[in-house]
């Protein structure tokens, strides 16, 4: 017979008012769109093809997260550590990057859904521009890269859903931000080829998943 400290918690269900009401007013209001998407979604239509290609993008979210290859984050940073095999949890790894793959294809239809003073996308640094004018297929490119080379980005988002929608908004600002990087030139150039090497073979594994889609 099991101890009560063994038995899982119980979970109680919160019941809410009926919709229409002042709740489902308040939780719309923390959500609305603040700022429309400065590339019309309209003439976007890389939003489609990585709509379509959904499964794909996910995993590569995926791989990014639980990559510590090249890394700017220290050896024995804390956030490094989180994501050794032996210490994450796959399913919210993948939850997270379902979550950030929804909440980026809602930035790219709809807008950032937050205040403009957390918005770095309306005035973005030079050689950051790409957070405001990239199209849906670059900006996931981009939020690829920042969960790929920096693991307190992954650190944040795997808890906190507003750290998601500010990832999707101004990726390459975020990754700025968290930066930890002090390595030498070097590792740089390593980083980047790396980087011209992982392009190339996410385009040939998306033809691939393309090909294997018409049968």
């Amino acid at each position: 017979m099991s101890s009560s400290h063994d038995q899982r918690p119980e979970l109680y269900n919160i019941t809410l008012p009926a919709v229409n009401t002042r709740w489902d007013h308040a939780r719309n209001y923390r959500r609305r769109v603040q700022q429309v998407p400065q590339v019309d979604p309209r003439s976007d239509p890389s939003i489609l093809d990585v709509e379509q290609n959904a499964e794909f993008w996910v995993r590569q979210l995926v791989l990014a997260m639980i990559n510590l290859e090249d890394i700017k984050d220290t050896e024995n940073s804390s956030a490094a550590k989180m994501f050794l095999p032996e210490a994450y949890d796959s399913l919210l790894i993948e939850a997270t990057c379902r979550e950030i793959f929804l909440d980026l294809i809602d930035r790219c239809k709809n807008g950032f859904r937050g205040p403009a003073q957390f918005n770095k996308a309306l005035k973005p640094q030079r050689g950051l521009e790409a957070d405001q004018i990239a199209d849906c297929g670059e900006r996931i490119l981009n939020v690829i890269d920042a969960l790929m080379w920096n693991k307190r980005v992954c650190k944040d988002v795997l808890f906190e859903d507003w750290k998601i929608r500010l990832l999707v908004n101004h990726p390459l600002s975020y990754d700025k931000e968290k930066d930890s990087q002090k390595g030498s030139n070097d590792q740089r150039r390593k980083r980047l080829e790396a980087e011209r090497e992982r392009l190339k073979k996410i385009e040939e594994e998306l033809l691939a998943y393309r090909l294997s889609l018409l049968g």
